[in-house]
């Protein structure tokens, strides 16, 4: 019921992610559709990819290109052998190389870093505020619960035994949760 909860805060976060992927996309395409354009030539700076294409075109050929590329760096899936240093050793002008490293680098920063980590942390705070609504609930019950049962002896009386069970169960969690932190500590 928690994960239900959190996931409409989870797709808003997904969603921020995704319009940054995209921006990134379209820049992309606009700075690299040209690398290695001439990787079919005999003096060619770049070679073809594994495919036999030149890589520009293949990775940042168009925006669907561009996006699925960016995805790849996302998921850390061989993005810098791949994707980013063919970009780097495409460029003779070595400002235009940094530009490009600071380019990807940059996008690792911001999403791999920080988006993916505003989406976890979007479904953990809805899944504890879910949690604590929850403990509030049981808590007003347990409270109605114990003014009905109040009114006569014998209610109290189950009362108190309910908690000295309570009781009994947290000494118990208490010494197993101890046993747990020496066995850590050691």
């Amino acid at each position: 019921t928690a994960l239900a909860h959190a996931v409409p805060g989870v797709i808003n976060a997904f969603l921020l992610l995704t319009i940054v992927m995209c921006i990134y996309a379209i820049l992309a395409v606009e700075f690299f559709i040209n690398v290695g354009q001439d990787c079919h030539e005999v003096d060619a700076h770049l070679a073809p990819s594994h495919r036999g294409h030149c890589f520009g075109d293949e990775y940042f050929g168009s925006f669907s290109k561009s996006l699925y590329s960016f995805f790849q760096v996302l998921t850390g899936e061989s993005w810098s052998e791949a994707i980013a240093r063919p970009v780097l050793w495409a460029h003779a002008d070595p400002w235009l190389a940094i530009g490009s490293a600071v380019f990807f680098v940059s996008f690792v920063l911001i999403t791999a870093f920080v988006l993916t980590n505003v989406v976890v942390a979007v479904l953990l705070d809805k899944m504890v505020e879910h949690t604590d609504a929850s403990e509030m609930e049981e808590l007003s019950l347990e409270k109605e619960h114990f003014s009905q049962e109040t009114t006569s002896i014998e209610g109290l009386s189950n009362h108190l035994m309910s908690i000295e069970n309570q009781i009994r169960q947290l000494t118990t969690a208490s010494r197993d949760m101890r046993v747990d932190l020496d066995g850590t500590k050691q």
